[in-house]
């Protein structure tokens, strides 16, 4: 008898016993865990992607990028915030934030519009069209997009009409789209006309006597004071792409526009701009007026936030 072969033999024998045996562990915690996938909270773990290695997965942003803020009217006011990434709101002053997506087909929102005269109804503008809800972002029951006229559906802004809610503006790359049925059905107001290459349009403001309409695009501003029927470029040797405009309410008309090199201000209907020069030159992306005070201004940069009370 080879008892050298034996010997191979009986440690080939163990080898295979213990890799047998390995086999059947894993197999039995498989078992297990797919048998208890939710009790052990596995499913929230595996969309999480807490267990996989970094290699395999890592978060690019923690903090997904502010596009639009619109605050609800009313003694207890909704705070919504528009991302790329989603929709929040939050109904205790910030404290707490919830994302809203029944019904919300699309994620990247880029503007936020509320009823002034029904909280409840609130407008979401995406890169997919026009989503709307009527029960304060609980569910999103109707989306406006080419099947309501609306031939370009990615959204920059919107904007509702301060004294006839069903009057809505609509931002996109194509130009500028006007709705008078809540949003029912649109038709494009302004395509750049002589200026084609204009028709991008980034934001639109009102005045709040809802007599001047203003659109910024990534060339010029562009003024109508007929509701949207004719246009004129404004201001093309103060500055040319702005990033934000705000009128206010009074006689004459206050403009402020933020720029990449700061903040302009006119106090006689845009005839004589003026350069802020209180302040540190920044890049002014959002000028916001209080609703409570309109002589208190917020100002938004790329790092800092400004405010002035007179």
């Amino acid at each position: 008898m080879n008892f050298r072969s034996f010997k191979y033999a009986r440690n080939s024998h163990k080898i295979t016993g213990f890799v047998c045996a390995l086999f059947f562990l894993i197999l039995s915690i498989s078992g297990i865990l797919l048998m208890h996938y939710d009790t052990l909270g596995l499913n929230e773990m595996e969309i999480s992607g807490d267990y996989l290695p970094d290699r395999y997965f890592k978060v690019v942003s923690a903090e997904p990028e502010i596009q639009a803020i619109a605050v609800s009217p009313g003694p207890s006011p909704a705070i919504f915030i528009a991302t790329l990434e989603g929709l929040y709101r939050s109904k205790d002053s910030g404290t707490t934030w919830e994302q809203l997506r029944s019904g919300l087909m699309n994620e990247k929102v880029r503007a936020i519009a509320i009823n002034p005269e029904d909280p409840l109804t609130v407008y979401a503008g995406t890169v997919k069209g026009i989503f709307k809800s009527e029960d304060g972002g609980d569910n999103w029951t109707d989306w406006y997009e080419e099947s309501s006229g609306l031939n370009h559906v990615d959204i920059s802004d919107i904007a509702i009409n301060p004294l006839n809610p069903d009057v809505i503006f609509a931002g996109a790359k194509g130009g500028l789209y006007i709705s008078q049925d809540e949003g029912d059905s649109w038709e494009l107001k302004f395509d750049g006309g002589l200026h084609p290459a204009s028709k991008d349009v980034r934001y639109v403001r009102i005045s709040p006597n809802a007599r001047n309409l203003y659109v910024g695009t990534n060339k010029f501003i562009f003024k109508s004071v007929d509701g949207g029927n004719s246009w004129e470029k404004k201001w093309a040797e103060e500055f040319s792409e702005t990033l934000d405009l705000v009128t206010l309410d009074t006689d004459p008309e206050f403009l402020y526009v933020g720029t990449k090199n700061g903040l302009f201000k006119s106090f006689n209907r845009g005839i004589v701009w003026i350069k802020d020069k209180t302040m540190i030159p920044e890049k002014i992306q959002r000028i916001l007026v209080s609703p409570y005070n309109p002589s208190t201004l917020y100002l938004a940069s790329e790092t800092m936030v400004f405010y002035s009370e007179n």
